[in-house]
């Protein structure tokens, strides 16, 4: 997969995320700061996926 088709799924996913987020901090009854590091590890893990499936 090209860095370029990679960047944008990485774009979208964390797209997706945003857009999720006043849901999620609703359900985990939350603040701003603890979903930084819940979006932090979801990057972090979407970024290592991605490279070992070379995507």
């Amino acid at each position: 997969m090209s860095p370029l088709r990679a960047f944008f799924l990485a774009l979208v996913n964390s797209g997706t995320v945003n857009i999720a987020l006043p849901s999620i901090m609703n359900d985990l009854q939350t603040n701003v700061n603890s979903i930084q590091w819940i979006v932090t590890g979801f990057m972090l893990a979407i970024g290592s996926i991605a490279r070992k499936t070379n995507a």
